[in-house]
């Protein structure tokens, strides 16, 4: 496992603040297609055992799953789609 420190700046109070995390080493495969408008969205992981995946993306739209779709897509939900992996201590 690898620690990844982050470093966050709250610059109204100018004080540091140290956070760490475990990451995993995790292929990434990504697709860059246009669905067409209020089409179903899916979306979808390789899924490892016993492993949680949380989504989140525009508008405040979460879901949980390795696979998820999102119904009726329109232009004003364009933007990043990310998803979280959690397998015991380790985040993805």
């Amino acid at each position: 496992m690898r620690y990844l420190s982050l470093l966050l700046l709250a610059f109204l109070f100018s004080i540091d603040a140290h956070a760490q995390l475990d990451t995993c080493d995790v292929p990434i495969h990504a697709v860059s297609d246009t669905p067409c408008s209020a089409r179903i969205l899916h979306l979808s992981v390789d899924s490892l055992p016993n492993t949680t995946y949380s989504w989140q993306g525009p508008g405040g739209w979460t879901a949980i799953g390795d696979t998820v779709m999102r119904d009726s897509i329109l232009s004003i939900q364009t933007g990043k789609y990310i998803v979280t992996g959690i397998h015991g201590d380790c985040a993805y």
